[in-house]
Formats: structure tokens, sequence, C-alpha cells
């Protein structure tokens, strides 16, 4: 492709792609893979009469998006070399020539109304002066028209009731009152190097003019068990369906065969309101609404016109088709952990194998509340097997009921009146029980009170109040570790903790819709100090923060992630006291630095973990940062394969030293203490499940002594002089499954 410079490197790319599409189906070689392999697959016979006609389908695509200029050179070449016949290959060269751009857009409404509508969101226009042209933008401009209307009242108006018209004539090259020549000729050349067009909008002639009126409610009817099976005509003629208002005076009605279903829930989740000028946001927030529930498996809104000369009105016939009500499921799972909290009843990132058995209602109470019970049995496995402890390393077992109910309750009812996107309060109980073999029992019990809300970009969900209690059981081999590093003491407490927590996520848009990006606060607050089932509360606070970016190519992505978190003991109890040690961080296993086992890394410099029986390391801080580039490499047998190139860097500390002097958090010593690891992985996508393998290598490890910690030679295995006998794996592969981040 040449005159390719008007393109950028993503766009010239995906335009190969998409031409590539246009090709006669009797000019394309079918291949398969086999094993990974692409093979050519009964190729057909080549007839030159076909490279005619894909020309001429590469000629429209181009004039579609604005190269009207753009010339093809076909060429083709015949091996006879081969033994199995005669190849022929084709060459198309495409010079792309000028891209049309958008000189001015005007918009021409007979309709008053339409014009000033369309004119107070012009900023929102995604056709404007010197955009680049294109038929895709000319249509997309036409749904926003047509979108902005609807929102306005204007119920029947839609694509296909505008129309668009480009002039791409100079009007002063035809001026016959233009005296200079020389003028006209300047103009005309310069058309020919940045060629424009002029369009129009308007009202498309022929159409009915009804469809340019302004539509009032005037009355909704909910069918909330309705039937699938039965017709939307013969449910609003039923006369046998009870009917009855939502509320005294108003023009809502419910119809319904039985009585299942709250009236205050079926009013609340309802946007469309009598007497108001129809919205199409309105339209969408009462759909969504009662689709979200999960109460209801589809929901559908049918208008009904009633107009008459003066003035245009509309029913809606809202018919919504209950769910089953009850549904159990047994599943076997393989699932991560990225955040550190007593339901999951483990410390930090894990994969975890387990049966789990739920039960839930759609309908609890008959107000739309969902009440999911779950239990859970299963393995958490050490993935990197580098090692730095035993595969299958700990037993889980726990039982957790949630009734997630669809509105904010007190004392967070009040945003109600700020009309949020989406909105639930969930009650959460749960009861655990984790066997880290060799090292301690814990027994924990939890209830929360969750409200999670959502407005535009941002989700909001806050947890008040959060009790958690927790009881431990040593071994010996752990209070060994204990007396030998008195730091893991108060973390190994049993104890209580009634805290408050919230987080703020926000999602980002950019114009380039191949990027994206969130970022997420959290913190949790513990100030309490209380005794309760004979232990002791933990009091602290607790802060952390994310933000993830990626960027989407054709064939592959670019991911980055940065993540820190910091936790202070404000109990007082002790000068050395730390957060509890399910409130910790950790580094290593399948989501975090790759290079290191499951909580292998850390604390900084120090090598307490490293020269102990329970290496298991947990930290009052933690920093982190994340680069993979993912790309696609073939299919197999259908499935996508795909691989990744990464690098990790990070650790965790506490705010005191261990007992070797190193361990805590110091910025003059930052540099000494990260932790850095690269490698490679594959990637095997069943669309349902994306299965992970990684290998990472530590490039820098804070416990080597030498050359700043970096590697100077390539071993798999190294010894440092701070740790004589003890040889540390440089490799750690891990199992995972769905991406890192």
């Amino acid at each position: 492709m040449t005159n390719a410079s008007v393109l950028s490197n993503d766009d010239r790319a995906m335009l190969n792609e998409v031409l590539y599409e246009y090709i006669d189906d009797s000019l394309q070689v079918p291949v398969k893979y086999i094993l990974g392999i692409k093979k050519i697959v009964n190729p057909p016979v080549f007839d030159s009469i076909y490279m005619a006609k894909t020309k001429v389908y590469f000629q429209n695509y181009l004039n579609s998006i604005g190269f009207y200029g753009a010339s093809i050179k076909d060429t083709f070449t015949l091996d006879s070399t081969k033994k199995d016949g005669i190849k022929a290959r084709t060459k198309f060269e495409i010079n792309l020539g000028k891209n049309l751009k958008v000189d001015s857009v005007v918009y021409k409404f007979a309709n008053n109304d339409l014009k000033l509508i369309a004119d107070s969101a012009v900023k929102d226009a995604i056709l404007s002066k010197d955009f680049a042209y294109s038929k895709d933008k000319v249509a997309s401009e036409l749904d926003r028209l047509a979108s902005l209307y609807r929102k306005k009242g204007y119920l029947l108006i839609s694509r296909s009731s505008l129309l668009a018209i480009g002039d791409t004539v100079d009007p002063s090259l035809v001026n016959l009152f233009n005296d200079d020549p020389i003028t006209q000729l300047l103009q005309a050349q310069k058309r020919i190097e940045d060629p424009r067009i002029t369009l129009e909008i308007m009202e498309r002639d022929g159409v009915d003019s009804n469809v340019f009126r302004k539509f009032t409610i005037d009355s909704v009817i909910i069918y909330p068990d309705a039937k699938i099976s039965d017709d939307q005509l013969s449910i609003m003629q039923n006369p046998n369906l009870r009917t009855f208002y939502a509320r005294e005076g108003s023009k809502i009605l419910i119809r319904e065969d039985g009585n299942y279903f709250s009236k205050r829930m079926l009013r609340r989740f309802n946007y469309l309101f009598p007497n108001r000028i129809y919205s199409d946001e309105n339209y969408f927030k009462t759909i969504n609404g009662y689709s979200r529930l999960g109460t209801w498996e589809q929901v559908e809104a049918r208008p009904v016109i009633k107009q008459t000369d003066s003035s245009s009105l509309v029913d809606f016939h809202i018919f919504l088709y209950p769910s089953k009500k009850h549904s159990f499921q047994v599943d076997l799972e393989g699932s991560q952990n990225n955040n550190i909290s007593l339901s999951s009843s483990l410390s930090g990132r894990f994969l975890a194998l387990g049966l789990i058995l739920s039960e839930r209602n759609r309908n609890f109470w008959g107000t739309g509340t969902q009440s999911s019970t779950n239990a859970r049995v299963g393995f958490e496995l050490n993935n990197g097997r580098n090692r730095e402890g035993d595969f299958i390393q700990t037993f889980v077992a726990s039982v957790n009921q949630t009734f997630s109910i669809p509105r904010l309750l007190e004392p967070m009812s009040w945003l109600v009146k700020r009309r949020q996107d989406v909105s639930r309060t969930n009650l959460n109980f749960g009861a655990s029980y984790t066997d880290r073999f060799n090292f301690y029992k814990q027994t924990g019990y939890n209830i929360s009170m969750q409200y999670d809300w959502r407005k535009g970009k941002n989700a909001y969900s806050i947890s008040i109040p959060n009790f958690e209690s927790v009881s431990i059981n040593e071994t010996d081999s752990l209070r060994k570790e204990l007396d030998r590093n008195p730091a893991l003491l108060y973390a190994f407490t049993p104890g209580n903790i009634l805290s408050v927590k919230t987080s703020w996520e926000h999602s980002f848009t950019f114009k380039n819709r191949s990027k994206n990006a969130y970022s997420r606060i959290g913190a949790e607050i513990a100030p309490f100090n209380f005794t309760i089932l004979k232990k002791a509360s933990f009091q602290f606070v607790k802060f952390d923060g994310l933000i993830v970016y990626n960027k989407t190519k054709l064939n592959s992505s670019w991911n980055f992630r940065a993540y820190g978190g910091v936790g202070w003991d404000i109990s007082n109890n002790s000068r050395n006291a730390t957060l509890p040690y399910f409130r910790q961080y950790v580094a290593g296993g399948s989501n975090s630095m790759r290079a290191w086992g499951l909580r292998q890394l850390g604390l900084g410099s120090s090598i307490v973990s490293d020269t102990s029986r329970f290496t298991d390391r947990f930290g009052d801080i933690q920093l982190e940062m994340n680069a993979e580039y993912r790309f696609n490499l073939a299919r197999l047998f259908g499935f996508k394969i795909s691989s990744a190139l990464f690098a990790d860097i990070g650790n965790i500390w506490n705010h005191k030293p261990n007992i070797d002097g190193y361990g805590d958090f110091n910025v003059k010593y930052l540099y000494r203490d990260l932790a850095m690891g690269v490698g490679t992985g594959l990637r095997i996508d069943f669309s349902y499940l994306i299965i992970r393998l990684d290998m990472g290598y530590k490039v820098k490890d804070p416990v080597r002594d030498t050359n700043g910690g970096w590697m100077d030679k390539l071993e798999w295995r190294s010894e440092s002089t701070r740790t004589p006998g003890v040889r540390h794996s440089n490799v750690s592969f891990q199992f995972g499954i769905g991406y890192p981040f």
C-alpha cells in the first residue's frame, strides 16, 4: 500500500485486515491450522476476472471511508516449478490518494425545534470541520442525532428519518461573475490537494410527518408475571388479569395473574411517568433497571400510539417475564483471588481448586432481593513450582450467605435522591475454616452490610459495619517460628475486627477506543477497642490504590498495572505491632511477582523467612508495577493460543525491621529492596475460560548480595553468602486462570 502515511500504523494494519475480507471468494485461499501450523486446503482455480471484481470491491470500500482518489494496480505471477501444479500469486498495490475531509456541516431542518436541539449538542458531533469523511461516520452522526431527538420526546425518529447530502464542489469555482481566472485556478489546485465536502442534514422527504412530532406519555401498564409463550396482544386483552393502580391517583397500572411481586418494587424501577415528555434515556433506564435485578429473564416494552390532531400521546406496556425463582448449581472451579479478606480465608493472592455448591433465590420475599448461599471446599495450590513451599499447602472450607437488596437502605438511602444508575445493599454472612498444613488452623466468622452504587463512570462501595472474628490454633512449628521472629507474633494473634470499608472505582474513556483504563482507591478503618468471645479487637487503618491501563491492537495489546498499599496498627499495644496477617500484603504467585512463588517475596531485603521452615511473608506495605505485552500465536483445534512477555517489579515491607535488621520500608533503600522479574507464557482461550501458563525469571533479587541484587550470569539456582547452604531458585512456573490483571 503506497501513500499510507496518511494513516497511523494501527489504522494501516486494520485497513489491510479489512481489505482482505473484500477479496473475491474465488481468490481467497482456504487454510486451516493443524497443530498450530497453517496448511492450504483445496485452493480454487485461478481466473484473472476475479481480480477485476476484487478491484471494484476495494474501490467501493475505499470510497466509503473517504478515499475517492485511490488507485489500484493488480498483477499476478505464475510459478510452474511446483510439483503439484502451477501456482498463481496475486498482488494489489493501492495508492490511497488524499482523504476527503469535512469542510462544514449544516443542519437544515424544516422543524425549528429539531434544528435548535442539533445546534445545542454540536460539540458532540461525530463529523465537524477538518474531520476525515467516511460513510460510516455520516451514518453514526445520523444515529447520534436520532438518539438525541428520542431523548427529547421524538419517539418515532430513526436514522432512516434523516438525510445527509454531500457536496464536493467549491462554490467559488462555479461563480460566473469571478473575473480572475488565476484565482479560480489556484482555488481548483488547492481543492485537488485538499479535497473537501460540505454536508447538509435535514428531514428525509416522503417520511410521515407524524414521525417528527413530540410524544407525551399518557399511561404505563406493567405485567410482572407475563408468560413468554403468550402473545403480547393476548396478554394486553386478557380480562382475567387483576388490575390496580401502582399508586392511588396515578396512571401507572399493574396487571398480573398472581401476587408474587412487591408493588413498591415495581414502581421503583419504572422511569416512564405519565404526563411527561417521552425520553429514550428513561426508557432504557426502565428496561435496564428491571433486567439488572435478575428476577426477570426478559424485559420488553411496547409503545401504543394514541395520536390526535392536537396532541401526540403514547401508552407503554411493560412485559416482565420471570426467571426461574430457584436454581441450584454444583461447580468444580479454579479461581484466583487478588484481595486480602477473611471471606477468602487465605492471605493474599492464590490459586485455589474447589468444589462449590450454590443455591440462588431470585425473588426473595417477593421484593426482587437476590438470596445466594454458597458452600465451598477446596485446596490452595502453591503454583510456583520452585520448591519454595509444598505444592498443595492449604485446605479451605467456607459457607457464605448474601442477601442482595436492589436499593440503598439506611443510612445511605439519601443517595436515592441523586438517581444513581445502579444501587444495591448486600447483607453478608460467612464462616470459614483454613488448615495451613503443618503451621496453623484458622476459623473465622464475618457479617457486613455493604452498600454499592454506580453513577456514570464511577462506582462506589462502603461496608458499615463490617465485623469479623478470627481464631487461630498454632502448631509447634509455627510457635517455634514466632519465638524465633517476634515480629510475626502480633500478626498471628486471634482477635476481632469492627471496621468501615470503602472504595471508589473510576473508568476512563478515550477518543481512541483501543484504549481503556480504570483506577480504584480503597480504605479500611478499624478504630474500635472492644472484647467479644474473650478476644480483643484489632485496631488499624489501611489504604490501597490501583490503576490499570490497556491498549489493544489488531493482534496484540499492551497492559500495565500499578498498585500500592499501606496499613498501620493504631492499638498502641506494642511498638512492633503489625496488621493482622489476614489483612497484610503478600507478593508472588500467578497474579503478582511471577518469578517468585506464592508469598515467597520479601520482606524487603530480609532473609529471615529464607532461613526458616515457615517461609510465608506478610507485610504492612506493598508497591508493585506490572507490564505485559500480549500477542496472538495461532489457533489449535478451534481454540485461540496466545503468548505474553511480562515484567514485574515490587516488594512488601513492614514499618519495623526484622531481627536481621532488614525488612522495614525506607525510601533511602527502596532501590536495594525492589525485586524484578521478567518472563513469558502461554494463554489458551476456551471462550468461557482462559488457562495461563507463565514462567518468570528473577532478574533482580533483593537477597542476592552481589551486583546490587542484579543477575550477573544465567543460572537456574543461586546461593547467597547471607544464606549459606540455601540455594534460591531463579525460575518460577505459574499456573493461572484468567489474565493476571
